[in-house]
């Protein structure tokens, strides 16, 4: 009994030690900052409804004046938050930016850079983007890949069958009212726009560029404007998911220090669900700790990763090997972990 007590106070100790150093001690040298764009028009409408795409201002899939209000707001808290990491003004070597090629991630990042630098960048910043189909790092949720297709029919056939069934009633009248013939729940997805693939995105492959030239001028920021999809890809890969879509706005921030005294490192993951309120700590399952160290998150994202972009198209084309969840867990920390493990002797 006293050898088990004995056990149980110093793995607490040894949490409270690890969750206890000292601000001075620790500092921020990079943080990673992936969110949800603001609020949208409808991507699409049913053949019933009186409002076409010709009623809302600039059409379907657009951000809304809410939803760039929203981003602004998300700035500011950006510019609180990494006050001491930034400076005032825009400087190209100290944050890069990078949206999904669609209007409305792509104006939420102008939007929110115009509240991370409000009244101290009279210059635009660059915002990169690449054609969907050649984005390797912010995978949409549609992203080719004939393994995750196979895998998620023959994961999800017997799901949504058993959901048809039992609301049988409830399609009949669905279809009756929007015009959508043989209503079902994978039809009825466009209306309610919740029902969306993870298709997990590789978002952080061209980190290792900046490897070479680290200690002069290394980026402080990487950001990312998305969408829901790969916010909650990303949440799931990370053992996170809570099975609730993320709200418009939403931010997953990935913070790294270093110990100026042991020189180890240390990752904090927070998750913003609302522009106006406080961000929450994430904790990862397989370590337990606010502040991870580096090597403990390198060891889990290890093994659901790939090296090289050939492993992942060949796991692309494995058709009946893999299961939809390894699928999804697969993606995101591919290039994570080549970032992770360039930078252990980079600082």
């Amino acid at each position: 009994m006293k050898t088990c007590e004995a056990i149980i106070f110093t793995a607490h100790f040894t949490f409270a030690l690890i969750q206890c150093v000292g601000s001075s001690e620790l500092k921020l040298i990079f943080t990673q900052v992936l969110y949800r764009h603001g609020e949208r028009t409808p991507l699409s409408t049913y053949p019933n409804d009186p409002y076409k795409e010709d009623a809302w201002p600039n059409g379907f899939k657009q951000l809304t004046v809410e939803g760039c209000r929203q981003q602004y707001e998300l700035g500011n808290f950006l510019r609180r938050k990494y006050s001491k990491l930034l400076s005032k003004s825009y400087k190209s070597h100290e944050i890069y930016v990078r949206s999904t090629n669609t209007s409305r991630t792509l104006a939420s990042a102008a939007c929110n850079l115009a509240g991370l630098y409000r009244n101290f960048q009279p210059e635009p910043i660059p915002i990169h983007t690449v054609p969907e189909e050649e984005d390797f790092v912010l995978l949409r949720t549609g992203f080719p890949c004939p393994g995750y297709d196979l895998a998620f029919k023959k994961d999800s056939r017997k799901v949504f069958s058993k959901i048809d069934k039992a609301n049988e009633d409830f399609f009949k009248f669905v279809s009756k009212m929007s015009g959508i013939r043989d209503a079902s729940t994978k039809s009825i997805g466009r209306l309610v726009g919740a029902l969306e693939r993870i298709l997990i995105g590789t978002l952080m492959k061209n980190m290792k560029r900046k490897v070479n030239n680290f200690k002069k001028e290394f980026k402080k920021m990487n950001m990312y404007s998305t969408h829901d999809g790969t916010v909650m890809s990303l949440m799931y890969a990370l053992g996170i998911g809570n099975d609730i879509n993320p709200p418009v706005g939403s931010c997953i921030m990935f913070d790294l220090y270093k110990n100026s005294h042991t020189d180890r490192f240390y990752v904090e993951i927070q998750f913003k669900n609302d522009t106006k309120k406080p961000p929450i700590s994430l904790i990862l399952p397989k370590c337990m700790l606010r502040l991870c160290p580096l090597e403990k998150v390198y060891k889990i994202f290890q093994k659901i990763s790939f090296d090289h972009v050939s492993e992942r198209n060949e796991f692309c084309s494995k058709l009946n090997k893999h299961s939809y969840l390894e699928i999804c867990l697969t993606f995101f920390v591919t290039d994570v972990v080549q970032f992770w493990k360039f930078n252990r002797n980079s600082f």
